[in-house]
């Protein structure tokens, strides 16, 4: 009876023996982790990878591997090293031919690591399959230009001038395969909407895959706005492939045309060379109503409105 009260008054817990409690379970802890360090042990690591080819000439289609599972025995202050990711040397994958390689079976790779492993056994790779995509890089110049102006500018205004891109082609770097399938001009797109003034800033090109780079990735876009001043036009009808034996009556001779200019040049901007005319061809003899069709309008000029015509023959 005793010798079990002394058993509890060494557990119990006081301002006297606490101290030495804890320091002893700390110690004994301590004691039997570096014993277990010093065993052999089996173990599952996720080790990282790298795969060595000749990067000037090719370049991944989507991303490689970055690590294999691998089941290795070896001394518990190794495994606990390489489970730690402290000072991991990565595990190297030759490729002699990287665009015919699509995938590595795990299971294959046992010999190749077993001599990069130095104080590891490598039991087996747990990693099933290790899928490639690499292809040959190529070069491909595209012309830029810009996907809408209108749709980035504020009601009420207009462009009053050309659109500027600088410089207006880049060269994009990438596996062929996908350079094959871009269009030889490539839309930009302007981070602001609703412009009241002149826009003359830095776009990055945006590209639609993440293994193509553009040099330059980035241009200079210069959009000319103004406020947009409404005016009104007359303009005579001209009748054009009238069938044979037909005199066409018309509801009027003349079309009014309403267009947004700039404000700039709403004093100066000039109508004379615009024509409008109304097309018969491959329509039926009798009574229509057709929208006229306009030609040789003045730059910078918008339509905002215009008639139909009522036509009979």
């Amino acid at each position: 009876m005793g010798f079990l009260q002394s058993i509890l008054n060494v557990l119990r817990f006081n301002r006297k023996n606490w101290r030495a409690v804890l320091l002893s379970v700390t110690a004994a802890m301590l004691f039997w982790f570096f014993n277990a360090l010093n065993k052999t042990h089996s173990a599952n690591i996720n080790f990282p990878l790298q795969f060595e080819y000749d990067q000037e000439r090719y370049i991944p289609v989507n991303d490689l591997p970055e690590r294999i599972r691998l089941n290795v025995t070896g001394i518990g202050w190794e495994l606990f090293w390489k489970t730690s990711g402290l000072k991991v040397v990565p595990l190297v994958i030759q490729l002699e031919r990287p665009s015919e390689v699509k995938k590595i079976v795990g299971a294959s790779l046992s010999p190749l690591f077993s001599t990069q492993l130095e104080g590891l056994q490598v039991n087996y790779v747990l990693t099933d399959t290790l899928y490639i995509d690499l292809d040959i890089r190529g070069h491909k110049k595209i012309a830029l230009k810009l996907d809408s102006a209108d749709r980035y500018i504020a009601r009420g205004y207009m462009l009053s001038g050309t659109v500027q891109i600088e410089p207006d082609t880049v060269v994009i770097s990438g596996p062929e395969k996908i350079l094959t399938a871009l269009p030889s001009g490539f839309e930009l797109a302007v981070p602001e909407y609703n412009l009241r003034s002149s826009f003359n800033e830095t776009v990055e090109i945006t590209l639609p895959h993440p293994s193509l780079t553009a040099i330059p990735p980035i241009v200079n876009v210069n959009l000319p706005i103004e406020p947009a001043r409404e005016v009104t036009v007359q303009l005579p009808i001209e009748v054009v492939h009238l069938p044979g034996g037909f005199k066409p009556v018309l509801e009027a001779d003349k079309i009014s045309l309403s267009f947004q200019v700039p404000a700039s040049r709403a004093d100066t901007v000039s109508f004379r060379g615009m024509k409008a005319f109304v097309d018969l061809k491959n329509i039926p003899r009798g009574t229509h109503k057709i929208l006229p069709t306009l030609t040789h309008l003045p730059p910078f000029v918008r339509l905002m409105r215009t008639d139909t015509l009522t036509v009979k023959f």
